[in-house]
């Protein structure tokens, strides 16, 4: 029987949305495609969510990477926090099965500027019942130990827990240490499969 609910942040209870993000400067599709190589796209990316870099060693690193694009590269991270959109049906869909008896627990890699900069655009944080942001255990997923770390500090039990996360390795993963699991596509495809789990209470969102 499931009684938890483990959920990422990017993609599955917020937008990602980088390509408009640095299409919203205007410029040129090249820039466009230069400035996601130096970011987003770059090796030092994922050194954010995992915490062990400073944030200015690591964007000094991405300029580094196009030394003519400084200043979009500089303006990119200054306004860093407009990158992510929380959807509209989260809160609300945290909340229904919480309401239903569900623990709800997050599991996300995050960087520890980008979170600081968004725990207020996100409405879900306050109805949550605890979680495990990958900055302050300096791990990323789909590395185990995260996951273990989540199950440790929350006493959930594997069989009983379901994660819901947008990439099959990451899943993946949560399967191995004996969680359920479900790719996640878009809410209505992630509530018909955690109903055949016999989860309900999230349909309403």
């Amino acid at each position: 029987m499931i009684t938890t609910i483990v959920f990422d942040i990017g993609m599955v209870l917020a937008d990602f949305h980088w390509r408009r993000y640095i299409e919203s400067y205007g410029y040129s599709e090249e820039v466009n495609e230069r400035l996601a190589k130096a970011t987003v796209q770059s090796p030092w990316w994922e050194e954010f969510d995992r915490g062990v870099m400073s944030w200015q060693e690591i964007v000094d690193s991405c300029l580094r990477i196009d030394p003519e694009l400084s200043d979009e590269i500089q303006l990119f991270y200054e306004n860093i926090e407009n990158i992510i959109t929380e959807y509209p049906y989260s809160t609300q869909w945290v909340k229904d099965l919480r309401a239903a008896g569900y623990k709800v627990y997050l599991l996300s890699n995050y960087g520890e500027v980008l979170f600081g900069r968004c725990r207020d655009k996100f409405g879900f944080l306050k109805e949550v019942d605890g979680g495990i942001i990958s900055y302050t255990v300096k791990r990323i997923k789909p590395d185990k130990e995260i996951y273990r770390i989540l199950l440790e500090r929350y006493s959930i039990k594997p069989e009983e827990a379901v994660f819901l996360d947008d990439r099959e390795e990451n899943i993946a993963a949560a399967k191995e240490l004996g969680m359920q699991g479900i790719v996640f596509q878009n809410k209505a495809q992630a509530d018909a499969e955690l109903a055949k789990l016999g989860v309900r209470g999230g349909e309403k969102a």
